[in-house]
């Protein structure tokens, strides 16, 4: 697994899909994998990767997870222009090959570098204390 640049995960509530590619984009495996086969995979991949999510609910939490291996965690909105790197009908699959080639063409220019927040700091910005 040396040879994967990206990985696009399509997180979902049980079951993830994730592509990984090399630094020319071609697509080295895809994957259908559960919550600790996911946190397995992330752990055996090289560190320094670029792991790309989706925003959402769990988006936070798999950011730290990879970031914690080394990996750079990049996250973009749904609605900033993915929907045009979708190849075929709408699927979990299709959408992370779109996530994977999103990553490298830096996803309409919304994408950024995540800085999950801490599970401390968002429960204080909750209760509206200070960081």
């Amino acid at each position: 697994m040396d040879k994967v640049a990206r990985v696009g995960i399509d997180l979902a509530k049980r079951v993830f899909h994730l592509t990984a590619v090399d630094a020319d984009g071609a697509v080295l495996e895809r994957r259908k994998l559960r919550r600790a086969g996911l946190q397995s995979y992330l752990a055996q991949l090289a560190a320094g990767c670029t792991v790309a999510m989706e925003a959402c609910g769990g988006t936070h939490h798999w950011g730290r997870l990879a970031a914690r291996h080394g990996h750079r965690v990049v996250t973009g909105a749904t609605n900033c222009g993915l929907i045009s790197y979708v190849k075929g009908n709408k699927n979990d699959v299709n959408d992370a090959d779109a996530i994977a080639e999103a990553s490298a063409c830096s996803w309409g220019n919304s994408i950024r570098a995540a800085t999950s927040p801490t599970p401390t700091s968002a429960l204080a910005r909750r209760r509206g204390s200070p960081r």
